[in-house]
């Protein structure tokens, strides 16, 4: 072979390796340069819970139902008010995000991007996070996951129960102000 033609294929590999390296075109931004790319559902844990769900921001608060689903192929969230009428469903297939109706207002792509933060084992979250780094911090029965961008805290996610059905979840978005609090509905029925 002559020594241009070597020397194209050796940057044309190289240029294929930063590819590799590049987030997906599914990814969400999360802060300024942040890139989430998220799991497909096969790497979640299987799940299938109902827990009451509390949202600040703004000054405002919502409660509602949410009821989350995960199996090797899909994770379903469904969202209803406290009297049981559906307010919105979204569906991951691994490929896609939907919701069902379709709201753009709604960020479902966030939604199942903080889902996928707090289930996924921290270990397998690392190769999906760009410009991203993950800190956990844990001990017996609970455990906190910072998300940082450049060393500014983007997300904090705190997590206590020992099981998916009795699991309190508190995720923190720092720059937006966003507060959600997950309480299993059995303890939330006790607190009524």
């Amino acid at each position: 072979m002559k020594p241009g033609i070597i020397c194209v294929l050796l940057c044309l590999q190289l240029v294929c390796v930063g590819c590799a390296s590049l987030p997906e075109k599914n990814c969400l931004s999360i802060g300024r340069n942040g890139k989430f790319c998220p799991l497909a559902p096969a790497e979640l844990p299987p799940i299938q819970v109902v827990d009451m769900i509390e949202i600040r921001h703004g000054g405002h608060q919502e409660v509602l139902l949410g009821q989350l689903q995960t199996d090797a192929d899909e994770m379903r969230f469904a969202a209803t008010t406290l009297f049981g009428t559906s307010l919105f469903s979204i569906i991951y297939d691994g490929k896609q995000i939907r919701s069902l109706p379709p709201d753009a207002s709604l960020h479902a792509d966030l939604l199942v991007a903080m889902l996928e933060l707090s289930l996924a084992p921290p270990g397998i979250l690392e190769s999906h996070l760009y410009n991203l780094s993950l800190q956990v911090h844990a001990d017996a029965n609970s455990q906190v996951r910072e998300l940082y961008e450049q060393g500014r805290l983007v997300a904090r996610i705190a997590l206590s129960g020992t099981a998916p059905e009795n699991m309190h979840v508190d995720v923190r978005l720092t720059p937006e102000n966003i507060s959600i609090n997950v309480i299993p509905v059995s303890e939330s029925k006790r607190q009524l």
